[in-house]
């Protein structure tokens, strides 16, 4: 397959553009600039690191370095729930259960 014009690669073309450009907008800039792809293409390319909002890198998620690791299941399990809520109801929640606890004292 040959490459489009600017010789740019399309992982190279994903990660110049902003990551908080939508998969669907990569795709229609690509197409324009010849490249085919697809969001799962983009959403890889993302995962593998390169581009980020701010140009920074955040810490990674995981398990921490150290210590008996006893924590380590419910901290994940926290943190999937709060990724398949959104962030925003799973604080609500937590805030809410603060409230009860509060409220019991």
């Amino acid at each position: 397959m040959a490459r489009s014009e600017s010789k740019q690669s399309k992982a190279a073309f994903v990660r110049a553009l902003p990551s908080t450009m939508s998969a669907k907008e990569v795709i229609e800039k690509a197409k324009a600039a010849g490249h085919k792809l697809t969001a799962a293409y983009v959403y890889v390319i993302r995962s593998k690191g390169g581009s980020t909002a701010g140009g920074k890198r955040g810490s990674k998620l995981g398990r921490p370095r150290g210590g008996n690791g006893s924590n380590g299941t419910a901290e994940r399990s926290l943190i999937n729930a709060a990724l398949e809520l959104g962030f925003g109801r799973a604080r609500q929640l937590l805030d809410a259960a603060q409230a009860r606890i509060r409220r019991s004292i």
